[in-house]
């Protein structure tokens, strides 16, 4: 296979990907629909936690915050990103899988979360938690 021909296979599904998850990642009446699944999921695990992000008015950030990590490795290696990119291309949902992975790191950044209260500090953690957590659990 030349360089060329997988450059052109790339570009193409890259396409496709994006012309699947297009009116997801440009719209905000999606991304406020996410974020509310976000919510309700980590609500369904951690009442005490989403009780705490909706008090602080920081339920929607995980959401942002780790769709802005996938796109950009804010945080998380390179290798990190592709193995994350691999697990929600396998499934078959596509990118329902996002919700679970911001979950699993609210939950992974739980007890930072429940020790600084303060609203400022609450956010800080959120925009670190790509960063800190442990990838292998992530996963």
């Amino acid at each position: 296979v030349e360089l060329v021909d997988a450059e052109a296979d790339a570009y193409w599904y890259l396409s496709q990907l994006m012309a699947e998850v297009q009116d997801t990642i440009m719209d905000d009446i999606s991304a406020s629909k996410q974020a509310h699944r976000v919510h309700e999921l980590l609500r369904a695990y951690d009442p005490p936690l989403a009780d705490l992000l909706a008090e602080h008015g920081l339920s929607a950030l995980p959401t942002l915050r780790l769709a802005t990590a996938l796109f950009t490795r804010a945080g998380f290696s390179l290798a990190d990103c592709v193995r994350m990119w691999d697990t929600i291309l396998a499934d078959p949902r596509r990118f329902d899988a996002c919700d679970y992975f911001m979950v699993a790191l609210l939950l992974l950044t739980r007890g930072d979360l429940l020790e600084n209260q303060n609203l400022g500090t609450m956010a800080e953690k959120l925009l670190a938690a790509p960063q800190v957590v442990d990838f292998n659990k992530l996963l």
